[in-house]
């Protein structure tokens, strides 16, 4: 089967400014784009698109359901120019910047889907804001939908299908300070950075083995024993990647003492993170205040608490993870990001109390947000029968159904829209997502256009 239509869309779409929370262009073309094919089209409360295709079967509609936004890095490609799209050894990728193929690709699949003559009854549901909050499956007005399935098309490898996911929420702990006028003016000021950790995704990748570079950073600070004065810190980027950078300023050091800690704590680390840099340069301390002496100590002995990585496993399954995400200053004070995951909504409560109890001896504010129920998988889920049916007639081989210890849109959806009974998540192999290694096999994205659209035919002729 040809890609031909996929990639007209997604070169389309790839062409759009979308990341999270910048999707007014994205939400305005798919509109266009429904009105072109004679569908109905309109945006809900929560900035979600929705278009049908009107059912000529009797058998009643299909949800096919990708989000919009996209998760944006570049070396070099500006923002406002979209990606730029390469074709190498079978694969799509992007020149200097993320390819968006997750969740473009499922995009464009639904896209090509709506404008076939021969595939109808279909309720494609474009969501918002999937990659920062999964807000937009928060939002959805379930009454505007109809279907019974749903097909999610965000998962990333061909041939394994997602069917019951994590749930989880986010721990913002605000620590309170009041800064002070630093006494070391002209005093030799120092950067100490830490760049070069592996990072990856906050729960596709946390059992693997790696460094949290807040975590290393303090580990750094914490060799340098006392007299000296912090006056900036910050780390992480988002709460879905495990850290890959952190930094810190300081005052009142000397630069051979904390070359040396460095070296102490690369030794710790040169086995698992071989690309780790430690580095220590002069920097500009104007405009900065010292931390105050107290709260600096407590920084100190908190952060190294707090938990990351697997919490809990079961027979080679994650079951319960933490990622320590970010650390910034604002307004004097120093706030953290936690990002819980586990396979089950009790899991999740206990170690929000664990935590909670750890930051008993600290004068800490902790406000949860973001939390999202577990997908747990559905006994006698019939549409993971037909699809795993349809993949050993199409392609002579058994298709895998897995859970993720990851956020997928189903979790939400599943509550969200009340006529929903059976969910699946399917997708195209991308390798590297979030990142500007990203791609896409193309031969991965003909073989799930092939199985939707066998799949989609068997719903409506009612051999479901």
């Amino acid at each position: 089967m040809s890609t031909e239509r996929v990639l007209h869309y997604f070169r389309e779409i790839s062409a759009i400014p979308r990341r999270s929370g910048d999707e007014e262009a994205i939400a305005a073309y798919l509109l266009r784009t429904g009105e072109a094919l004679g569908l109905p089209a309109f945006r809900d409360t929560g900035g979600n698109v929705i278009l049908r295709k009107p059912d000529s079967t009797g058998a009643g509609p299909t949800i096919l359901q990708a989000h919009m936004d996209m998760v944006w890095e570049s070396a070099g490609q500006p923002y406002e120019a979209g990606v730029s799209i390469l074709e190498r050894d079978g694969a799509l990728c992007a020149n200097r910047s993320t390819l968006g193929a997750d969740n473009g690709i499922g995009v464009a699949l639904i896209l090509s889907l709506l404008e076939r003559e021969d595939i109808s009854g279909l309720e494609a549901l474009f969501t918002v804001d999937e990659e920062t909050g999964m807000s937009g499956a928060m939002t959805v007005e379930g009454s505007l939908l109809s279907g019974c399935q749903l097909i999610n098309l965000d998962s990333e490898t061909e041939g394994v299908f997602t069917t019951s996911a994590a749930g989880g929420l986010s721990l913002g702990l605000t620590l309170p300070s009041t800064p002070r006028p630093h006494t070391g003016a002209g005093r030799p000021t120092w950067q100490l950075k830490v760049s070069g950790a592996k990072g990856g995704h906050s729960g596709l990748d946390i059992g693997r083995k790696h460094g949290n570079a807040i975590l290393i950073l303090f580990q750094w600070l914490n060799k340098l024993g006392a007299d000296w004065d912090l006056l900036s810190l910050k780390g992480g980027s988002r709460s879905s990647a495990i850290p890959v950078q952190a930094e810190a300023v300081l005052q009142r050091k000397e630069q051979q003492e904390l070359v040396q800690a460095a070296e102490e704590v690369m030794q710790l680390w040169r086995s698992v993170e071989p690309e780790l840099q430690l580095t220590v340069r002069p920097a500009d301390e104007s405009g900065l205040c010292a931390y105050d002496p107290e709260h600096q100590g407590q920084l100190l002995a908190l952060v190294p608490r707090l938990p990351h990585g697997v919490l809990a496993e079961e027979a080679g399954r994650i079951r319960l993870s933490s990622n320590l995400a970010r650390i910034w200053e604002e307004n004097g004070q120093s706030h953290i990001e936690l990002s819980l995951r586990a396979s089950t909504s009790a899991l999740l409560q206990e170690e929000r109390q664990h935590i909670l109890q750890k930051l008993r001896p600290f004068p800490a504010r902790v406000e949860p947000s973001g939390e999202y129920p577990p997908w747990e998988r559905t006994p006698n889920n019939l549409l993971e029968q037909l699809f795993r049916q349809s993949y050993r007639e199409l392609f002579d081989c058994e298709a895998v159904c897995e859970y993720v210890h990851a956020g997928v849109e189903c979790s939400i959806l599943g509550q969200t829209i009340p006529t929903v009974r059976d969910m699946i998540s399917i997708g195209p192999t991308i390798l590297g997502a979030h990142t500007v290694a990203e791609t896409v096999d193309l031969q991965s994205i003909a073989k799930l256009e092939q199985l939707l659209e066998a799949v989609l035919k068997k719903i409506h002729q009612n051999r479901f």
